[in-house]
């Protein structure tokens, strides 16, 4: 069951981004020959700007209603650590599980 929420997640997640850049490819590019401006800039070049801002905006508010949180039970998170000891600098794994 959690996998296929997740499997759902990332489809609608992906299908958003694949919807973002044809967004940005099409208002760059049908709206190149068109001579309207804005306080003298193209307006391909707000739509290509803020609108991609405000479509994006729009795509992770409706990502956010659509997916239900689940509950992914225990896992492992993985953490680098990094430290000194008077001069020399290491790394180091820390691991920590989560209920």
């Amino acid at each position: 069951m959690r996998y296929l929420e997740i499997l759902k997640e990332a489809k609608m997640t992906g299908l958003s981004l694949l919807t973002l850049i044809i967004f940005w490819l099409l208002a760059g590019i049908l709206l190149s020959g068109v001579e309207m401006t804005i306080c003298n800039i193209p307006i391909w070049a707000i739509v290509g700007t803020i609108g991609v801002w405000t479509m994006a905006i729009i795509l992770a508010l409706t990502l956010s209603r659509k997916i239900k949180d689940v509950d992914l039970g225990k896992f492992t998170t993985a953490a680098a650590v990094y430290g000194s000891d008077g001069g020399n600098q290491f790394l180091c794994a820390k691991a920590t599980t989560r209920e």
